[in-house]
């Protein structure tokens, strides 16, 4: 019967895929449209509503948009894929800025959450999640299409090419919507633009603005004698730290085994907000096996994050793939350098800086295990300095110029909008 009722439901949102009679007519042609838009860019300036909060945990979102303050740009957020949310807002904005289209779809509707948590209502929670999907990659390809018909401009940044775990079909759908309808996309290195054009064969522009740094955005850290007392760290000598979500896609368990390899030369500490619990099971016993390792299982907040990375003498990022990381960034802002998987984005990131952080082969924890014996061979001094100074090259001013120009272009008309 649940069975029976899910084809029914599939179904009737396959039915709803087309145009419907009570959708709104438009009687003002594209190109009447276009211009009240034009219009209203001139005198108010670019306004774009993000898909995330501006005040969210991740600082990067608030960082992207005060960059892009001084051109004139105002930012708003988050909006919801609906076309009853553009309804109410269509003279609120002139772009969507889609930050992670999986979230979109990802994120229950309210009638699939009220049931299944309901009183034995978990036995229906995998097939109503399914539905709730579908639901929701129905209103994202209706949302696109209206934005797109009201002259709005669609931006997609490609923090992520592919989802780190949930890669089924519903989700892959809704990121091709938004690539497909994206007037520009944003990518954060070369390798990640050329792998987003051949992926997603997008019609829109594609530009690479490197991530951002830190700078200012966390309190001075404390001492570190003083925040190792703290988490029951009492041996000295040198620090590494993985920090961030506890998921599988950072590969902490390689980090673990890498320590393990170094015996008490070296302290080790996992610290971050746990959301898948089996993963935090695993890294909990391989922490347990360590004589010289503590796991901090719950988000920091600023001023731990601080202490600890300030603390750490290098930061650990063994991860099994990722397009751009701003946990990177972070670190070297803070003057800790880093010790990353031999990926494109960490490879372009520490070339030509080795006093910055090293990169070993993926997966390998031996490889790790020297990685970070070579690198703490070097002055910490030399190490710091050197971390600051390469996230001194990602000051947001300078990084924001690309996105920005291209947004300066479409306020003064110059550029094909979308048909």
């Amino acid at each position: 019967m649940i069975a029976l009722s899910i084809v029914a439901i599939v179904n009737r949102l396959r039915e709803r895929s087309t145009p419907c009679q009570h959708e709104p007519i438009y009687h003002t042609s594209k190109a009447e449209v276009i211009a009240l838009e034009a219009e209203r860019r001139t005198t108010h300036g670019f306004r774009i509503v993000s898909s995330e909060a501006l005040g969210g945990e991740n600082p990067y979102i608030r960082l992207f948009y005060e960059a892009l303050d001084p051109w004139g740009v105002r930012a708003s957020g988050p909006f919801e894929a609906t076309t009853a949310w553009l309804e109410r807002h269509q003279g609120d904005c002139d772009g969507l800025h889609f930050h992670w289209p999986e979230w979109v779809v990802e994120r229950n509707t309210t009638w699939a959450r009220r049931i299944y948590t309901a009183r034995g209502g978990w036995r229906l929670r995998g097939p109503l999640r399914f539905v709730s999907k579908l639901q929701k990659l129905h209103q994202l390809r209706r949302f696109l299409r209206q934005a797109k018909s009201r002259g709005k401009r669609i931006i997609w940044t490609c923090h992520n090419l592919q989802p780190h775990e949930d890669r089924g079909w519903v989700v892959a759908e809704a990121i091709r919507a938004v690539a497909a309808a994206a007037d520009l996309i944003i990518t954060h290195d070369a390798t990640a633009l050329l792998d987003c054009r051949q992926m997603y064969r997008p019609e829109g522009r594609l530009v690479t603005m490197p991530i951002g740094n830190y700078a200012g955005v966390y309190p001075p850290p404390r001492p570190a004698a003083e925040f190792r007392a703290a988490i029951g760290l009492s041996r000295g000598g040198p620090l590494v730290s993985c920090v961030g979500q506890i998921r599988p896609y950072k590969g902490l368990e390689q980090a673990c085994q890498a320590v393990a390899r170094l015996g008490p030369a070296v302290s080790f500490v996992v610290a971050g907000d746990p959301p898948s619990p089996g993963y935090l099971r695993q890294i909990r016993g391989e922490i347990e096996r360590l004589s010289n390792a503590v796991l901090i299982d719950r988000a920091l907040g600023d001023q731990e994050f601080a202490d600890l990375v300030g603390a750490s003498d290098a930061i650990l990022l063994p991860y099994r793939s990722v397009t751009g990381s701003s946990a990177a960034l972070a670190a070297l802002s803070l003057g800790s350098g880093v010790i990353a998987s031999d990926l494109p984005f960490f490879k372009s990131l520490l070339a030509d800086h080795p006093l910055a952080g090293r990169t070993f082969r993926r997966g390998d924890a031996s490889d790790l295990a020297l990685a970070i014996t070579a690198y703490l061979a070097v002055p910490e001094e030399l190490r710091r300095e050197a971390a600051r100074n390469l996230a001194a090259e990602f000051a947001w001013p300078r990084v924001i110029q690309p996105v920005a120009q291209i947004i300066d272009e479409w306020c003064q008309g110059v550029g094909a909008h979308p048909d």
